[in-house]
């Protein structure tokens, strides 16, 4: 079953995503890639404070998932936020 996620699981899907990103950094032994999922997320913070319906929500995720397909991070987004929305929707069901 496919769980239909609202503004505030959306939300915490993407603090999620963020909070793995920077924990991928720290760890990174390449100085590109963490210079790369710092380019996909460093404008997170500030637009999340824009979001307030599930289709900003939307839109801000399709904005990541095309700054990382330009870096060259389209699988490893999509694996992070798949990660993220299972581990959101054991909190939601």
């Amino acid at each position: 079953m496919k769980v239909v996620f609202n503004e505030s699981s959306m939300r915490r899907v993407l603090h999620m995503m963020l909070r793995f990103s920077l924990i991928e950094i720290r760890a990174s032994d390449s100085v590109a890639t963490s210079a790369k999922i710092a380019d996909v997320f460093h404008n997170l913070p500030l637009a999340l404070l824009g979001c307030s319906t599930v289709e900003d929500y939307e839109e801000l995720m399709q904005t990541l998932h095309e700054r990382a397909e330009r870096c060259g991070l389209g699988s490893y987004i999509r694996g992070l936020q798949s990660v993220a929305e299972t581990e959101v929707s054991k909190s939601v069901t």
